[in-house]
């Protein structure tokens, strides 16, 4: 059984996890992106907003299903 204070320290590390890990996907494929001119188009046309958009729906859905699920454990 943990204590209230065991699940705040396990959340906390467990968002610098995958805080850490998203910035380390963005920067990796990064330098890929800007250097392809299929993605400065699409980029001008504005699919890069919105598959940001999507991205960014799918990422928060995940998170807020894994917070229900360990603060509910």
């Amino acid at each position: 059984m943990f204590t209230i204070l065991t699940k705040i320290l396990l959340f906390t590390v467990f968002v610098a996890v995958i805080s850490a890990s998203i910035t380390f996907i963005q920067n990796l494929v990064s330098s890929y992106l800007v250097t392809n001119s299929f993605f400065a188009v699409a980029s001008y046309l504005g699919f890069m907003d919105g598959l940001s958009l999507f991205l960014t729906i799918i990422v928060a859905g995940f998170g807020a299903k894994q917070i229900l699920a360990f603060v509910r454990s």
